[in-house]
């Protein structure tokens, strides 16, 4: 009792307390949220998967990056986890916002949980009202954590992601090219593969040997239909012809551009 009374043993025993909080607790407020880590612009996580870098990779990487969301309440707010289908992100060059200060800090094949002010991400989307889930958003209770967890797949300097999206484009030409193919063969007769352009056709024969130019104004009759024959577009439902100028490089519908090149006036 004598000690305790002692204001020299006091402040000394608050010093040693203090001391040993500040080196051996490791900021407890971390230690609330499971050893989350905090940098020094208060940007607080933790790597679940591989390892923190250090130092950035260079310019003109790209990643592959799959988000989620947990809300404060419970509520799983899905981005790419969703599809399984990881987005293409140019390698950020700074800390600009929160995935771009996560990210910087991942390898290939790692993932880390962080942790953001509901207030904050509320005020980032409240006038994104199209935004998927922005009912979730608004309801989460003010000031209080939500989660996000963050996957890296790869980190591809600018030759392989190019080869990347290569590959890419060859499985969706693949693919499309397999559903076409499939779905002219089932017609009577069955639609021809031209030569050349590699679309399969049918043309009814007219009598001008006349062919469209680039360049020349032209109008016609168009029918767009999905493969179960539903009618997604038709001129003659609307009661006008679709006119253009052959060869316009930036036409939204290629195709509208380049088949007349390949008929004759009344075909």
């Amino acid at each position: 009792m004598n000690l305790i009374k002692n204001k020299w043993f006091l402040g000394v025993f608050i010093l040693l307390a203090a001391t040993f909080l500040f080196f051996k607790g490791k900021n407890l407020y971390n230690k609330l949220f499971k050893n989350y880590k905090t940098d020094e612009t208060g940007f607080m996580y933790k790597m679940i998967d591989g390892k923190e870098r250090k130092t950035p990779y260079g310019e003109d990487f790209w990643m592959l990056v799959r988000t989620m969301c947990i809300t404060p309440n419970g509520d799983t707010i899905a981005n790419s986890f969703a599809a399984d289908t990881a987005t293409e992100l140019p390698y950020p060059k700074e800390n600009g916002n929160m995935l771009m200060t996560a990210i910087r800090k991942m390898e290939e094949h790692s993932s880390m949980e962080i942790l953001v002010n509901s207030t904050d991400l509320k005020n980032q989307f409240r006038n994104s009202v199209g935004l998927k889930d922005y009912d979730k958003i608004m309801a989460m209770p003010n000031n209080k954590n939500a989660k996000f967890i963050i996957e890296v797949g790869r980190i591809m300097s600018p030759e392989k992601f190019q080869a990347f999206c290569n590959k890419k484009l060859m499985y969706r030409v693949e693919m499309e090219a397999g559903i076409i193919d499939k779905y002219c063969d089932t017609l009577k007769p069955k639609l021809a593969l031209h030569s050349e352009m590699h679309f399969r056709y049918r043309t009814d024969a007219a009598g001008s040997q006349i062919t469209p130019q680039i360049g020349d104004n032209i109008e016609y009759d168009v029918i767009v239909s999905k493969l179960n024959g539903i009618v997604h577009m038709s001129t003659f439902d609307q009661h006008k012809k679709y006119k253009t100028t052959l060869g316009t490089s930036n036409h939204p519908l290629k195709a509208l551009q380049i088949l007349p090149l390949y008929m004759h006036y009344g075909e």
